[in-house]
């Protein structure tokens, strides 16, 4: 007979064929870290292109007279800065260490992609991967106290 035929809780058994819980290794980087560092790197992208599509703006600025002038300089200028920040916070991202406040700007990261019905297709499975158990693992940021809704403290 097989080791885990004889244990009363089969399902928390790695040997398990049927295991549904996941209990790998904290090392092991999970799928939707590999999705996010994916959903990053076109963040990323993109900012850069509105970046370049502000710089473009900007250009244009000087050719235009009036009232279109100034409305061309400001949009470039607030191309430039919002894919500036939103384009290195993307970035640096893709090289944070796996800690708590890292979990919680990639949390956010996505949580400003949703903000886009474009993307999101792929930031609700990256959102719903960052929800699970072995992934807070990874980021050492698993909730060591589970409260229970009726327990006031």
């Amino acid at each position: 007979m097989s080791d885990w035929q004889h244990n009363p809780y089969p399902q928390n058994n790695p040997n398990n064929p049927w295991n549904t819980h996941s209990h790998q290794d904290s090392n092991e980087r999970p799928a939707a870290v590999l999705w996010f560092k994916i959903y990053s790197a076109v963040m990323t992208l993109m900012y850069l292109g509105t970046i370049a599509m502000g710089g473009m703006l900007v250009m244009l600025s000087s050719e235009v007279s009036g009232a279109e002038q100034t409305e061309l300089l400001i949009y470039g200028v607030v191309f430039v800065i919002t894919g500036a920040v939103f384009g290195i916070a993307s970035f640096v991202s893709l090289f944070l260490p796996r800690t708590k406040w890292a979990y919680v700007m990639q949390l956010m990261l996505v949580a400003l992609g949703m903000t886009s019905c474009c993307f999101l297709p792929f930031c609700i499975p990256i959102l719903l991967g960052y929800m699970k158990p072995e992934v807070k693992r990874y980021f050492n940021a698993e909730d060591g106290s589970h409260y229970n809704a009726s327990t006031f403290s």
